[in-house]
């Protein structure tokens, strides 16, 4: 269950509580992971009492919280515990923050940025770049003949790309082999190059309809919905995302796919 969901933190507690009801003693775990008597945990789920920063500190420690899920934990305490409406708006509005930067993924994901002036345009200005990069991480393509083939491109511009490639150090060109160096890169959002970057995997994607593989997976719907799961929405991409990143990290090198998602207010 992600924390980001929640504007109340004992709403967030009673929900783990059942989640977890199938544990046994799951809520004497929790007492003690806050340092305090499972009476009075029932009293801060049932009534007026609310918890201390100490015992939200343990439980995020107890629950195995990120850095940015435990502040945001210990904001929804304070908030709670607010004596008047100019300290409830002030935690409103670090609740909000900490939300936003949750679901910008370049801060979730740092990364190394390319960020050398006209190389990292070039890189953004065509799809065939990045699409180069990360063949040159499967066996079967790092032979550039392989490469055009399978990209249905020139040499010439497989050759000039995998240049363009090795002074940005994402690669190492040996002949007629071009070899992944296994940096890892995410365009910041602020990124002025971002917008472009998204167009053209975009455009390639809308190619690809043309002449459609068999595994491909093409989803596109419009919807009306409160403003309130439009935020659980986005909430549920970005853990969608979190679980590719996981999946794909230890995965061997195979098959090259491009994933797009797409959440916008029309």
């Amino acid at each position: 269950m992600s924390i980001f969901k929640y504007l109340d933190y004992k709403e967030y507690l009673k929900k783990t509580i059942d989640k977890n009801a199938k544990i046994y003693g799951y809520r004497a775990k929790l007492a003690e992971a806050a340092g305090c008597q499972r009476s009075f945990l029932s009293q801060v789920l049932h009534s007026s009492p609310h918890l201390t920063l100490e015992h939200g500190i343990g439980l995020c420690r107890y629950w195995q919280f990120s850095p940015m899920e435990r502040d945001y934990f210990l904001a929804l305490v304070q908030l709670a515990r607010a004596g008047n409406d100019e300290l409830k708006d002030y935690f409103k509005s670090q609740l909000e923050r900490m939300r936003r930067e949750q679901a910008d993924l370049s801060q979730r994901y740092r990364q190394e940025d390319i960020t050398r002036g006209d190389e990292s345009a070039i890189y953004y200005s065509s799809w065939h770049y990045a699409a180069i990069h990360m063949l040159s991480t499967i066996p079967e393509f790092q032979h550039k003949p392989s490469t055009a083939k399978r990209l249905q491109l020139p040499m010439a511009v497989v050759e000039e790309a995998a240049q363009v490639l090795q002074r940005l150090g994402l690669v190492e060109s040996q002949g007629e082999y071009v070899l992944s160096t296994k940096k890892s890169i995410h365009l910041s959002k602020s990124s002025y190059l971002n917008n472009l970057n998204h167009s053209l995997w975009r455009q390639k994607i809308s190619q690809g309809l043309l002449t459609p593989y068999s595994r491909d997976f093409h989803y596109t719907a419009l919807y009306t919905l409160s403003r309130e799961d439009m935020d659980h929405l986005q909430q549920m991409l970005v853990e969608f995302v979190d679980a590719t990143r996981k999946l794909v990290a230890p995965s061997k090198e195979e098959e090259m796919v491009s994933l797009c998602c797409d959440l916008i207010r029309v």
